[in-house]
């Protein structure tokens, strides 16, 4: 049949060549199927749009496109086209957001995230506690440093750590109480104030009150001394001075009261050596420069042969005010050239009374400038404790402040500092700008409570205040 394109049955030539008989068969049995009886309609007509594919001018728009690497097939409303880069992007809706590779706080723009999604539906902290149903001091810890008073609400495990404590002594959980006399069942004590309580002779737990007294001693033995008059020994070495009882630059030879005590006991210890025998040694106890007084005590030996003289002198519980002292004299008949033996010379002075009362002192100010309430001498290399109560009042208002302050001070080597002190204060509205507080002078070498008014208000000022001197 014509229109094919090859030979048909029976046609022998096809471009010039002879066509075999097994091609001839196959050929005719394609066009039966295809058409029967050599009709070709069918294989061009009957499957287009079906097994077939029909031109179409979008395939032709698609096929012109160019393959270049990235390119997006893209319907721009009218006609296939190809797209890269931010076109691509703007095409399918992508903001900035899809070219970074890490997101940061400044790329959020949208809706806070909600609990249910992961977040706290806040864009604050306060919010999203609200939002995750947290109260401060119920579900989590308070600030401590806010909370004046933090709970734990259980025990606290260490989990073998330590609580380190801030240095200072004007804080919550710490006492520097040197004579233990708060008796706080809530605060803990500083190695300071435990140390300072043993050595000053105090026993925890007991009540006892700290022990005051000294024991001193001449520095080396005193040769050649003449004592055919009565003479105090010098007493130019401490075994220990708790109170500040004795000096050893000034006066010497005397054991002076201190404030606050009422009652002593006194003991006196003497040995001399290569001393004459066959005289008379007269030993005594003086109270301010007095052999006979009520309480005295007082010793008269001969001195034996071949025998190293050395012997107890002691009082009993003598009655004291302060001020008064006592000596350890000695007068021998007759020998102008006798050894004090320092090693088993001393003379000791303990107190078995004291008295509360304290001190006190006043001042009156009437501007804003710290002033000088009352203060203290302190001699090189001393340490002082220092324990006042006070209050400053106005009359023309009743404004009053009230304040109790623990102070330390000391003088090492000419130069004397005061720690931070401990102020309590109690205060009427009034005088909320009032204040109290230890200081030391270095020019002076003293250690001051001073205290500050109110300009144009004149207040009346006075403490209370004891002592303890460690010399």
């Amino acid at each position: 049949m014509a229109g094919i394109g090859f030979p048909v049955p029976n046609v022998p030539i096809v471009d010039g060549k002879t066509v075999s008989r097994e091609w001839r068969w196959f050929f005719h049995d394609l066009l039966q199927r295809v058409g029967g009886q050599g009709d070709t309609t069918g294989l061009f007509t009957s499957d287009i749009g079906g097994t077939v594919q029909a031109w179409d001018a979008d395939l032709d728009a698609i096929a012109a496109l160019s393959p270049t690497d990235s390119n997006f097939i893209v319907g721009n409303g009218t006609a296939w086209v190809a797209e890269a880069g931010a076109t691509a992007r703007t095409s399918l809706g992508l903001g900035t957001l899809a070219t970074q590779n890490n997101i940061n706080n400044d790329d959020w723009s949208g809706a806070d995230l909600a609990v249910a999604n992961g977040g706290t539906g806040s864009s604050t902290a306060s919010a999203a506690r609200t939002a995750l149903g947290l109260v401060i001091g119920t579900d989590v810890l308070a600030n401590v440093v806010e909370d004046l008073t933090p709970q734990l609400g259980g025990d606290l495990d260490l989990n073998g750590k330590n609580i380190d404590f801030p240095t200072t002594a004007n804080i919550s959980d710490c006492l520097d109480d040197d004579t233990m006399a708060t008796a706080s069942a809530v605060k803990l004590a500083t190695s300071e104030s435990i140390k300072a309580y043993v050595d000053a002779g105090g026993q925890a737990g007991t009540g006892a009150t700290p022990f005051s007294g000294a024991r001193v001693t001449p520095a080396a033995d005193e040769l050649t001394v003449d004592v055919t008059t009565q003479t105090p020994i010098t007493l130019d070495a401490e075994d220990y001075d708790i109170g500040g009882w004795h000096d050893n630059s000034v006066n010497n030879t005397r054991l002076t009261v201190p404030a606050g005590v009422t009652k002593v006991e006194l003991n006196a210890q003497l040995s001399l050596l290569l001393a004459d025998t066959n005289e008379w040694l007269f030993a005594t106890i003086t109270k301010n420069g007095v052999v006979d007084w009520d309480g005295s005590a007082n010793s008269l030996n001969e001195l034996q042969t071949n025998l190293t003289p050395y012997g107890n002198l002691g009082t009993g519980v003598v009655e004291v005010v302060e001020g008064d002292y006592f000596e350890f004299e000695i007068h021998i008949e007759a020998d102008t050239s006798i050894t004090i033996n320092a090693e088993r010379t001393s003379f000791s002075i303990k107190a078995v009374e004291t008295t509360q009362s304290g001190k006190t002192a006043t001042v009156q100010t009437t501007n804003a400038t710290q002033t000088v309430l009352v203060n203290g001498a302190m001699a090189a290399d001393s340490a002082h404790t220092i324990r006042a109560y006070g209050q400053g009042r106005e009359d023309a208002t009743g404004d009053t402040y009230h304040f109790s302050i623990l102070g330390g001070a000391r003088n090492e080597g000419g130069t004397s500092s005061v720690a931070t002190p401990n102020v309590i204060e109690v205060t009427d509205a009034g005088a909320s700008t009032w204040d109290a507080t230890v200081t030391a002078n270095d020019s002076t070498d003293v250690w001051e409570i001073k205290v500050t008014g109110e300009a144009s208000h004149t207040i009346d000022w006075t403490v209370t205040y004891f002592e303890i001197i460690q010399e």
